[in-house]
C-alpha cells in the first residue's frame, strides 16, 4: 500500500457473517477504490466473519475491542433497564478513549460511518482526534432525537438519493445544507453480469427448479418490517386463480420467533402454497438470476440494493412505495409500486406482470438501463472519492 494514501477508517459496529446490503457495499469500497490514493480500513468492535472476509481479500481491518454492552444490536439496548443503560453509557465513554487512540495512533485521515449508532459511538473520538467524520445515511431516518445529534456532529452528511434526503427533517436539512451531498448507491455490474451468464445447474438441481412455473423471489431478512407475510398473503389470494407459482424467500430467518414464522407457515399450509425458505445464501444473486420477477414488500427502506441488483439482471420488480423507492419512478416507471401492507394490491401487481410479456419486457429494459447508467459501483466510488478529496483539500 502506498504510504501516501489517505486512510479512510470505516467504523462498523453492526457486523455478522451474513453479507447483506451494507456489508456488500463495504466490499465494493475495498474492491473499487483507488488504492494509490485512499486506503480503506475496516474498524470493528469484535472479531466476526466479515472482518475475516476483508482480511482474506487482503483488505486492511482492525479490531478496537468494545465492552460486551456495546456489541449488542440497538434494539436489544433499547430494552435494557435504566441501570444497564447507564452502564452502557459508561462503557461508551471508556470506549471513546480507545477509539481516540486508534484514530491518532494509526493516522486515520477520515472516519466514515454508515449508521447513527456507529456515528454516535465514534463522533467524540473523531472530534478529539481532529478527524473529519462522514455519515453516509443508508436507511430512513426514524429517531428524531438521535438523528438531530447525528446531523449536528457529522462533518459531511451523505444521502443515497434526493428522495431520501427530502423525506428527512426539512428544516434541519436546510440548516445543514452546506455539509450535505448526494452520492447515489451502486451495485457491482461486473459481478452481476458474470452471475447472469451462468447456467447454475447445481442450483436448478438443488431446488428442483421448474421454468414452467412462475418463480418469484424475495431477498433479505425475514422479519415483520420486511413484509414477507404480506407477500405470502398476496400469493395466497392469487393462488385461487394462478396455480403455478413458486416463491423463494432468500434470507436469514429466526426460527425462535414462533408467532411470526408460525403465522406465515399457517397461511402457506392452509393454501397449499409452494414457498421455499432458503435461509441466508452466499449464492443469492445466482438464485435471483433464475427468477421471473422480484418482489420487495417492505414497510421501511432506504434505497434498496436488492432492487438495483434485480433490475441490473433484467428482472421485473414490484415494491412497496416507501423510503427512497420513489426515486425509481422519476422520468419513467421502472417498477410497479404498491402500498405497504396491502396483500390485495400486491396480488394484483403480480398478476398483471405474470399476464403481460410486454409489461415484463418494458420494465426489464428500463430497469437495467437505469441501473447501468446511474447506479454502478464504479460511479458510486467515484462520487465517494470526490467527497474525500474535497475534505482533504481544505
Amino acid at each position: 500500500m502506498n504510504n501516501m494514501a489517505a486512510k479512510i477508517g470505516i467504523f462498523e459496529p453492526y457486523l455478522n457473517g451474513d453479507i447483506y446490503g451494507n456489508q456488500k457495499y463495504i466490499l465494493g469500497i475495498f474492491k473499487y477504490i483507488d488504492k494509490k490514493t485512499y486506503e480503506p480500513i475496516l474498524i470493528c468492535q469484535s472479531h466476526n466473519l466479515f472482518f475475516n472476509k476483508i482480511r482474506q481479500k487482503d483488505g486492511a481491518a482492525a479490531i478496537v475491542q468494545a465492552p460486551s454492552q456495546l456489541c449488542q444490536f440497538g434494539g436489544q439496548l433499547g430494552r435494557k433497564s435504566f441501570i444497564e443503560l447507564m452502564k452502557t453509557v459508561s462503557s461508551t465513554l471508556l470506549y471513546t478513549k480507545d477509539l481516540y487512540r486508534f484514530f491518532k495512533g494509526n493516522c486515520i485521515d477520515i472516519v466514515q460511518c454508515h449508521s447513527i449508532r456507529a456515528l454516535l459511538v465514534a463522533a467524540i473520538s473523531a472530534k478529539l482526534a481532529g478527524k473529519p467524520i462522514i455519515w453516509y445515511i443508508k436507511g430512513e431516518l426514524s429517531n428524531p432525537f438521535l438523528d438531530r445529534i447525528g446531523l449536528l456532529v457529522a462533518d459531511i452528511i451523505l444521502f443515497q438519493s434526493e428522495t431520501n434526503m427530502r423525506l428527512s427533517y426539512k428544516k434541519l436539512i436546510t440548516q445543514y445544507s452546506n455539509k450535505i451531498k448526494i452520492v447515489p448507491n451502486g451495485v457491482d455490474i461486473a459481478e452481476i453480469e458474470a452471475v447472469a451468464k451462468g447456467e447454475h445447474l447445481k442450483l436448478i438441481e438443488e431446488f428442483g427448479f421448474d421454468k414452467k412455473r412462475a418463480n418469484i423471489c424475495y431477498l433479505g431478512r425475514v422479519s415483520p418490517q420486511k413484509g414477507v407475510h404480506v407477500l405470502i398473503e398476496a400469493v395466497a389470494k392469487l393462488s385461487k386463480f394462478v396455480h403455478n407459482i413458486t416463491v423463494y424467500i432468500v434470507g436469514h430467518y429466526n426460527a425462535s420467533k414462533n408467532n411470526f414464522m408460525s403465522s406465515i407457515r399457517s397461511v402457506i399450509e392452509s393454501n397449499d402454497l409452494d414457498v421455499r425458505f432458503t435461509g441466508f445464501r452466499n449464492d443469492a444473486l445466482e438464485i435471483l438470476s433464475l427468477m421471473d420477477l422480484f418482489v420487495l414488500p417492505s414497510f421501511s427502506e432506504g434505497f434498496p440494493r436488492t432492487i438495483m441488483e434485480a433490475m441490473a439482471m433484467g428482472k421485473p420488480v414490484i415494491s412497496t412505495n416507501v423510503g427512497g423507492i420513489a426515486e425509481f419512478l422519476k422520468d419513467d416507471s421502472k417498477l410497479i409500486v404498491v402500498p405497504p401492507g396491502d396483500p390485495k394490491a400486491l396480488a394484483e401487481a403480480i398478476r398483471s406482470l405474470l399476464s403481460s410479456n410486454k409489461l415484463r419486457e418494458t420494465l426489464s429494459e428500463r430497469g437495467r438501463r437505469y441501473v447501468y447508467e446511474c447506479h454502478s459501483m464504479h460511479n458510486n466510488i467515484m462520487g465517494l472519492m470526490s467527497v474525500y478529496e474535497s475534505i482533504l483539500s481544505k
